[in-house]
């Protein structure tokens, strides 16, 4: 990617023209759906991307992928690198019946480094944290 791809002759950043770099797997049931709302950050010289994915049970888990040049995916992991275990971050059967589309789950994942460990947060999403 060069400099044009960025930015326009008065120096505003525009989007990017292959958007988007990451999509549903449809072969993976817990992404399925849809993928989005990315962290990134950069360990030598490879960025890493966690990103929130929604599959089959229309639940949030966090997917990982990794690009050198910030555009092409190089490596995806076939599967989630973490899901929704607490009990705020799971519907009860009820309200999985009840809702038609998000359930419940983990979502935005922005992560910083600092030193030699990576932090990440994230929003835990449910009927109890609404």
């Amino acid at each position: 990617m060069n400099n044009s791809e960025i930015w326009d002759n008065d120096g505003i950043q525009i989007r990017f023209m292959r958007n988007p770099i990451l999509e549903a797997i449809v072969d993976h049931k817990w992404e399925s759906k849809r993928v989005y709302n990315c962290a990134a950050f950069r360990l030598e010289n490879i960025i890493y991307l966690i990103y929130r994915a929604f599959g089959d049970d229309n639940i949030s888990r966090l997917g990982l992928a990794w690009t050198k040049n910030g555009t092409d995916i190089d490596v995806r992991l076939p599967f989630h690198v973490f899901e929704p275990k607490e009990i705020y971050e799971i519907p009860s059967k009820a309200d999985s019946m009840e809702r038609t589309r998000e359930k419940g789950g983990c979502e935005d994942p922005p992560c910083t480094v600092i030193g030699s460990k990576i932090f990440m947060v994230y929003t835990a999403y449910s009927k109890f944290c609404q």
